[in-house]
């Protein structure tokens, strides 16, 4: 059985706009978690992926992110750069993307 926020996802599907509007407007983090589950990680820029960590303010919601942005081209450069930082949610979401790509590859 899906939860609110899955069904949600499933009726939306892949959007872009969607999930840059919830992450600028949204204080609530189930709609941060559900624009990370709409977002398509193709076009997920370098400046978008920056501003949304930075807006990370839970566990739940940094390990929703870090499965996006690990889908991202660019996740291991994302790793390398946020691994060394010292924000708390930062430093898990680089952990958090390396755990998720080290399952992928078995």
């Amino acid at each position: 059985m899906l939860t609110p926020i899955g069904l949600l996802w499933r009726a939306l599907g892949r959007d872009h706009v969607l999930p840059l509007v919830a992450v600028a407007f949204a204080p609530r983090a189930e709609a941060r978690i559900l624009a990370t589950l709409v977002a398509d990680p193709a076009t997920l820029t370098d400046v978008q992926r920056e501003r949304w960590v930075l807006g990370i303010t839970s566990w739940d919601l940094c390990d929703s992110a870090a499965d996006l942005f690990g889908r991202t081209p660019a996740y291991a450069d994302a790793i390398a750069a946020w691994a060394r930082r010292p924000e708390p949610f930062v430093k898990r979401c680089a952990f958090s993307i390396a755990l998720s790509q080290s399952r992928s590859d078995w």
